[in-house]
């Protein structure tokens, strides 16, 4: 297992070559043993006027054991019975709520675990999609924040080394409002 250092590095020497990060056997083989710890919950970091952080809720994210790609749902891991309770309430066929031999307890969802956030490349062919604006799900919040696969990554590597549960996004990367 590369360490966490090694697994920082081999992410940030693709800057913004965020396609070269997909093609990255080496990178891939170094992000295998964080695949197994499973969803984290990215939450927000804006500060309100006393200086408290938000710490609303955007999206869940794991890496995908296939390819150095993020993994996100706007659902976390479910009991099974919430599962099923899901399943009644909004129609959904099983296959949309059924957890991942991966990730038991949490479905990726009906797109397979690309519902990270709002595509900002639309002009790229989806698997290819790389960048995100995600945002906030807290009542009264609204911040948005432009991510990338990169810098997902590498705060789920951190996190998982950490052992921290869940991942704090950088203020930095916060955007305006949706028009």
């Amino acid at each position: 297992m590369a360490d966490t250092s090694t697994t920082l590095r081999l992410l940030a020497a693709h800057g913004d070559d965020l396609l070269g990060v997909l093609r990255d056997q080496q990178l891939h083989e170094a992000l295998v043993p964080y695949c197994e710890n499973g969803p984290r919950l990215l939450r927000c970091s804006k500060h309100d006027a006393k200086g408290n952080p938000c710490k609303g809720k955007i999206v869940w994210l794991a890496i995908s054991p296939y390819e150095p790609r993020v993994l996100g749902s706007p659902l976390g891991p479910r009991s099974d019975e919430l599962l099923k309770k899901d399943q009644r309430e909004y129609n959904l066929p099983p296959s949309s709520t059924a957890p991942t031999a991966l990730f038991p307890n949490w479905s990726i969802g009906p797109v397979d675990g690309r519902d990270v956030g709002e595509d900002v490349d639309t002009d790229l062919p989806e698997l290819e999609r790389l960048r995100w604006i995600v945002g906030c799900r807290r009542h009264g919040c609204g911040a948005r924040y432009l991510v990338t696969n990169t810098q997902l990554l590498a705060l789920l590597v951190s996190c998982v080394a950490k052992g921290s549960g869940d991942l704090w996004i950088p203020i930095s990367s916060e955007v305006g409002p949706a028009n």
